[in-house]
């Protein structure tokens, strides 16, 4: 929950559906609006159109990877925070999305409680820098 009570909104990107199952009922739980893509693609289509806190997006994905994906939305739009997610951490990609200006990274398999307050910490950067 933000600080003017409105629920922090997260888009999950990850072409694995028991993966996106699982976040979206879990933070849905935890009180985050959630929104699921299965594809780099639809990532873009959904955050373009939508009007997202925080997106949560896997590096390996057939078609448009999660590098791709992360350079497309901070030329659309900036403002939005990208938590990083990837089983395969390879230094030089996860270099290349820092350059791109990913918030954080997190290797898979990881727990909730590591995610939730990144979560936090990435939106309330958001809505800080929104303010200035």
């Amino acid at each position: 929950m933000t600080e003017t009570g409105t629920r922090t909104r997260v888009l999950i990107i990850d072409d694995e559906k028991g993966m996106r199952d699982m976040l979206s009922f879990t933070l849905g739980k935890k009180n985050f609006d959630v929104t699921v893509a299965e594809s780099g693609e639809k990532g873009v289509a959904a955050a373009i159109d939508g009007d997202f806190d925080v997106v949560v997006c896997d590096i390996m994905m057939p078609g448009l990877d999660g590098i791709k994906f992360l350079e497309i939305l901070k030329r659309e739009r900036p403002m939005v925070e990208v938590i990083i997610v990837t089983g395969y951490p390879h230094p030089e990609r996860l270099a290349r999305a820092r350059e791109l200006g990913a918030f954080d990274f997190l290797s898979k398999p990881y727990a909730m409680a590591a995610l939730c307050p990144l979560l936090e910490a990435a939106a309330a950067r958001k809505r800080a820098r929104l303010k200035n």
